[in-house]
C-alpha cells in the first residue's frame, strides 16, 4: 500500500477532514440564515410599509440595523468559519503527500483543538 493511502486513512487526518466538513456545514448553514432572515424581512417590510402608514418608519430602520448585524457581525463570522476549514483542509493535504507548509499563502496552521 502506498504511504499516501495510510497517510490519509491515519487517525487525525480523518478527524481534520470531520472537522473542515463540520466548519464548512456551519458556515453554510449561517449563510442560509442571512440569505433567508435577511433576504425575506426587508422583502415583507417593503409592501407592509406601502400598504400601512403604522410599518413605513421602522421599515428604514430595521433595515440599517439588518444592514449593520450583516456587515459587522455574521458576514466575517461566516468568513472566518470558511478560512478556518480551509487550513485545515490545507493542513491536510499537506500532510498527505509530504509538502511543505507555506505561511505566505495559508498563514498559520490551525490548533489541533479545531
Amino acid at each position: 500500500m502506498s504511504a499516501i493511502l495510510t497517510r490519509q486513512n491515519e487517525a487525525r487526518q480523518l478527524d481534520r477532514l470531520a472537522a473542515q466538513r463540520a466548519l464548512n456545514s456551519c458556515a453554510k448553514g449561517w449563510f442560509v440564515l442571512n440569505v433567508i432572515v435577511f433576504g425575506a424581512v426587508p422583502v415583507v417590510l417593503t409592501p407592509l410599509g406601502i400598504w400601512d402608514e403604522a410599518y413605513r418608519p421602522i421599515s428604514p430602520v430595521l433595515g440599517l440595523i439588518m444592514v449593520f448585524i450583516d456587515a459587522l457581525l455574521l458576514t466575517p463570522h461566516i468568513r472566518r468559519l470558511k478560512e478556518r476549514a480551509a487550513r485545515i483542509q490545507e493542513a491536510f493535504d499537506c500532510y498527505v503527500p509530504e509538502l511543505p507548509w507555506s505561511s505566505i499563502k495559508s498563514g498559520k496552521p490551525e490548533a489541533v483543538e479545531v
